[in-house]
């Protein structure tokens, strides 16, 4: 039945007293167009269960009843397999009680998903059933019912990010346990990828049906001891000099995200002993101390934070290592447990591993950042320090409160997972522990840059962005372009509808429409389709127009307007007195790989020349110093054979006299050995091979290829496109139906063994749930089987190189070398070296990096290879040249 009627909605009544805003159904309208709007819960909730769902559908709309469509019933049946009934042992209701309609996906009629408004105006009925309904649980099927409880309290909620967990809800004192909604593994049945996904996690929001009522949980209140005196603050550190406790959970708030800028401080800083109390007490905030008072509070906090025998730990303890360092000169030692890193290693989906987020789905306590939220943000500065010192006391310490918290609950899921065999779950961790603290290092030498030579490099491209906009606008072919598309509108007045080549304001990008229009009816040259059969026109579409001067200065634009509003804009918000120092991170990635950030360090162009030179023409070494770039050959095809062990992959890796990409070039292009060109296995190997292995197909490959080498040569002169011509390759479509067999020989027939091992670890996937990888790190939650595939590989490689970037800045360090690590990019790390260490330095790494890292994991069976590229003293990373030997 319906919650409330149509006069009901007209006269402005609701049958709720709502304690809040009340829905606002005039606003969104659905209601007007339903059969039964807005639904009542349903269900007699025997297990005191509340289920919200997405939204009516027709039959519910029809009927006035939930879950009663196709996915209603084959959601019924799954409950029915743990012996649940869902009228009986639920209440139901959805996160918008009306029925959205319909809309049309590629020219087909489908059931609309409700909008993001729509279900805000949902809320507070949603709100006030839970109230009434007061249920001990609740499921949140699918991310709209995330969004109708959670609001934006959490930012984005997107379902993949909240899937799998029991949350112990403070506010609602319900567990709240959100999981995939039935239709997405319907939608896809064929793929067991998400259907045994699927399957756990109802299996595991059953499971937690058994856990106990928190509607008598008494939560003590935190109380977050601030610390104003001096007297108090002294008296306090002098107990934990006299007195050390065994461990010591820090937390500080600063002016910003980076110490190296004249006026950063470190306004508060928060200790705690125990997971229910902090003390909390201001440094550099305003002018609380005279000069002489916090010149004692920090030598007595120094001699607390160089204490080894002080297990330390933090919520990503490199702010607090380097922040401390720059700006108090406070070196910490004793550092025990990072519970960021800790949150990652858990769980390593994205937006996981905050502090905030963690203290919920942890302790079910929603986020105490109100009082500051508004001031943290700001570069370079914030204006933190203008929050009141109470707040933002309070604040601090209640990070330190949660965070140790957070982190012995960790603790203890470490020892349940060593348990259950996760047996090298020390091991992840101690590697990422410790890379932390060398990246902390890493980023406190920063990387030396030429900011005079980037401002005049923003300067000049300006210049060349117009130049080649004008073009692209006002040239033959945009006129032509107008001609043909503009339109009249009327019969009398004989008005003009003008449309006209644009490129996007901001430079971002044109209308693909349009410029299919272009290529298509101006320049009357064909394009391949999407699966969708709409014309492609990205990047790999247009290279095989690029002798097209149209189509050259459009790639030309979007590499100039990139270069400009990204790379080059990145470095100079990040250069101060000729240093960046960017920030290199363990936590980001899915793939337990690093990232940069401030700059994108890693994301640097590297095939495109022009785009390359100018990047990296500005960072440069200290004077009179070379820079040292190391990269680790091909180490994720030779980790891959590691796991995979196929025996033509190791072959080509170990017998110099075979070649893999040489031998696909031979394939694609059906050339003999002697008209293979570099170029060709050039492209090859990245429009082919390395994409093959990385999960992409024939298809995508084909594109690629074809956009990019028709226009090449072979050794002996002949035209690839009249090559493959004579060999009856005529057209695209013919290309693609070649490629299609050209993979069936590179995976079926070359490496048949990595193709078995890709089969068999999805189907371990499938079974358990995660993957393992040498190193012991697990990947959970949903995976595609490309990324069951890669991930396992891609973090491998990347932990074999930050083994040894950890191993040669130790050895640095031991040997008072003035030689340093300034950047890692992807499997390559990057040193600042003085000429008289140079060949020390080389020494060092290549003992490290290709000998001892073998010793220590002695699973690694392929010899590993480093190539190194120097540059001339005094010159730029874009100046270096190739060692031999």
């Amino acid at each position: 039945m319906a919650l409330f009627s149509k006069s009901d909605v007209a006269k402005g009544k609701l049958v709720y007293d709502l304690k809040e805003q009340g829905p606002m159904c005039d606003k969104c309208g659905l209601y007007h167009a339903s059969q039964n709007g807005r639904l009542a819960p349903t269900g007699k909730g025997k297990m005191r269960c509340l289920i919200i769902g997405e939204a009516s559908g027709p039959d519910e709309d029809q009927y006035g009843k939930h879950f009663i469509g196709k996915i209603g019933k084959e959601f019924r049946g799954m409950l029915s397999n743990y012996g649940l009934d869902l009228d009986r042992d639920f209440w139901k209701v959805n996160a918008c009680g009306c029925f959205p309609g319909y809309t049309t996906v590629g020219g087909e009629k489908v059931i609309a998903s409700p909008s993001n408004t729509q279900i805000e105006y949902c809320r507070p009925i949603i709100q006030q059933h839970i109230r009434e309904l007061d249920p001990q649980f609740i499921w949140l099927v699918g991310e709209a019912a995330c969004r109708s409880v959670f609001g934006d309290k959490f930012g984005k909620v997107g379902i993949n990010r909240w899937r799998g967990n029991c949350i112990p809800d403070r506010e609602h004192r319900s567990w709240l346990i959100p999981i995939y909604h039935p239709s997405f593994a319907s939608r896809n049945a064929r793929d067991e990828n998400i259907t045994s996904q699927y399957k756990r996690d109802l299996n595991f929001a059953v499971s937690c049906l058994k856990k106990p009522s928190l509607k008598k949980e008494v939560w003590e209140v935190d109380e977050v001891e601030r610390l104003v005196e001096f007297v108090d603050v002294k008296g306090v550190l002098d107990d934990f000099i006299d007195n050390p406790p065994d461990d010591l959970y820090i937390d500080i708030e600063t002016t910003g995200l980076k110490p190296y800028r004249a006026g950063q401080k470190i306004l508060s800083i928060s200790l705690s002993e125990e997971d229910d109390t902090a003390f909390a007490f201001p440094l550099q905030y305003r002018d609380h101390w005279l000069s002489d008072e916090l010149e004692e509070i920090v030598n007595l906090l120094g001699k607390i934070l160089i204490d080894e025998n002080i297990k330390k730990m933090a919520h990503n303890l490199k702010f607090e290592d380097e922040w401390l360092k720059i700006v108090l000169g406070i070196q910490v030692l004793g550092w025990n447990w990072d519970s960021l890193i800790a949150a990652h290693l858990l769980d390593n989906r994205r937006m996981y591993s905050g502090l905030k987020y963690q203290t919920y789905i942890n302790f079910g306590i929603a986020p105490y950042n109100t009082d500051v939220q508004k001031y943290i943000k700001g570069f370079p500065f914030n204006r933190m320090e203008d929050v009141a010192l109470p707040k933002l006391l309070n604040y601090n310490g209640l990070d330190t409160i949660y965070g140790m918290r957070l982190a012995y609950k960790q603790m203890d899921t470490f020892e349940e997972h060593l348990k259950l065999n996760w047996n090298q779950i020390y091991d992840a961790y101690d590697l990422f522990h410790e890379g932390t603290i060398e990246f902390s290092k890493i980023q406190q030498n920063g990387i030396l840059a030429n900011e005079k030579y980037y401002r005049d490099a923003k300067k000049g491209m300006k210049g060349k962005i117009k130049k080649c906009q004008d073009r692209l606008e006002h040239g033959p072919e945009a006129k032509a372009f107008e001609d043909k598309f503009s339109k009249k509108t009327g019969t009398i007045s004989k008005e003009i509808r003008t449309r006209q080549f644009r490129v996007a304001s901001g430079g971002s990008d044109y209308k693909p429409k349009d410029l299919a229009d272009m290529i298509q009816h101006i320049l009357k040259k064909e394009l391949p389709t999407s699966k969708n059969d709409n014309p492609r026109t990205d990047k790999a579409a247009l290279e095989s127009l690029t002798n097209l001067p149209f189509i050259k200065d459009l790639q030309l634009w979007r590499q100039l307007n990139k270069l400009d509003s990204t790379y080059l804009n990145q470095f100079l918000r990040a250069i101060h007195e000729d240093r960046m120092h960017p920030s290199f991170d363990l936590i980001v990635p899915v793939s337990y790989r690093s990232s940069a950030s401030d700059p994108s360090f890693q994301n640097i162009p590297v095939r495109e020349e022009e785009a390359k030179r100018i990047c990296r023409s500005g960072i440069i070494p200290n004077r009179g110093w070379h820079l040292l770039d190391a990269d680790y050959k091909s180490i994720e095809v030779s980790i891959g054979c590691c796991y995979h062990q196929d025996e033509n992959m190791i072959t080509y890796l170990t017998d110099d006299s075979t070649d893999m990409h040489r031998d696909t070039t031979l394939d694609i292009w059906q050339l003999p050995l002697e008209e293979v060109t570099d170029n060709l296995r050039f492209h090859s190997k990245n429009g082919w091979v390395f994409p093959e292995f990385y999960g992409s197909y024939y298809k995508n490959c084909a594109v690629d290829l074809w956009g990019r080498c028709l226009h090449m040569k072979t050794a002996s002169g002949i035209l690839i496109k009249d090559w493959i011509d004579d060999k009856g390759i005529t057209t695209y479509r013919k290309f693609e139906d070649h490629c299609k067999e050209v993979e069936r020989i590179f995976w079926k027939e070359r490496f048949s063994g990595y193709d078995q091992w890709k089969t068999d670890i999805n189907r371990f996937y499938i079974k358990h749930g995660y993957i393992e990888t040498l190193f012991g790190f697990r990947f959970r939650g949903y995976m595609t089987s490309k990324e069951v595939g890669n991930y396992p590989i891609q973090g491998t490689a990347f932990h074999v190189m930050l083994w040894t970037l950890i191993q040669i800045n130790r050895e640095l360090r031991k040997r008072k070398m003035r030689s340093m690590i300034i950047g890692q990019v992807h499997d390559s790390i990057l040193f600042n070296t003085p000429p008289n260490e140079k060949d020390e330095l080389i020494s060092m790494l290549l003992d490290i990096g290709t000998k001892q890292v073998r010793d220590k994991f002695e699973w690694i069976t392929i010899p590993l290879k480093i190539d190194l590229e120097l540059s001339p003293i005094n010159h730029s990373w874009y100046d270096k040249q190739k060692l031999k030997g």
